[in-house]
C-alpha cells in the first residue's frame, strides 16, 4: 500500500508540472521556433508582383530554404544554398534595408547586366528600365559575389533593385514556396 502512495503522489506532482501556463509557454516557443527558422506567412500587398501575387494574397515563405539564420542579427548560422535566378524571394530591402519585399532575382553575382534599348538584361531575364534609371545602368551593372538584383514581376508598379539597386544575399529572409489565394483586388 505504501508503493501505491507514493506513486500516486509522484503522479499529482507530474500533474502540477504541467500546469497550463507551461504548456501555453511550450507552445509559444515552439511556434516562434518554427515561424523564425522553418515557415512564416506573408500577407502580400501592392501590385508589384502582379500577377503572380496581388494583394491579399498568402505567401508561404521558408527561412530553412537557404539555411539556419541567425535569429538575433544578420546573415547565416549554417548556410546550405543561395538564391538561385527567377526564385521568388522575400527579403529585406530598401535604402535602409527596413523594407519587406517579395521580389524575383533577375540575377546574382558575380555577374554582368547589359542595358540596350532602354531594358536591363542578364542571361536568363531582361526588366525595362524608366528614365532615370536608363541613366544609372546606362553602361551596365557589375553584381559582385553575394550581390542580388531583384525585380517585380510588374515592372511599371514595382519599387524593386532598379530604383534601390543589388541587395546582399545575406538580406535574403526566405524563399517564397507557395502562393494562396489571388486576392481581392485586381
Amino acid at each position: 500500500m505504501v508503493m501505491l502512495h507514493k506513486n500516486s503522489e509522484q503522479l499529482r506532482q507530474n500533474k502540477r508540472s504541467l500546469s497550463p501556463a507551461r504548456i501555453i509557454l511550450a507552445a509559444l516557443a515552439v511556434a516562434l521556433g518554427l515561424k523564425i527558422f522553418v515557415v512564416d506567412l506573408v500577407a502580400v500587398r501592392g501590385d508589384s508582383m502582379d500577377p503572380t501575387m496581388r494583394t491579399g494574397s498568402l505567401a508561404l515563405v521558408a527561412p530553412i530554404a537557404y539555411g539556419i539564420r541567425n535569429p538575433f542579427g544578420s546573415g547565416f548560422i549554417l548556410r546550405w544554398a543561395s538564391p538561385a535566378e527567377g526564385q521568388l524571394v522575400l527579403a529585406s530591402a530598401g535604402l535602409s534595408g527596413s523594407v519587406s519585399v517579395i521580389k524575383r532575382v533577375l540575377e546574382r553575382g558575380p555577374a554582368w547586366l547589359s542595358t540596350e534599348a532602354g531594358v536591363l538584361s542578364s542571361a536568363c531575364f531582361s526588366v525595362p528600365l524608366e528614365a532615370d534609371a536608363r541613366l544609372r545602368y546606362a553602361r551596365g551593372l557589375y553584381l559582385l559575389p553575394g550581390m542580388l538584383f531583384l525585380v517585380g514581376d510588374n515592372p511599371d508598379k514595382s519599387l524593386d533593385s532598379r530604383e534601390y539597386g543589388p541587395v546582399s544575399d545575406a538580406a535574403v529572409r526566405g524563399r517564397v514556396v507557395l502562393v494562396l489565394g489571388s486576392g481581392g483586388k485586381r
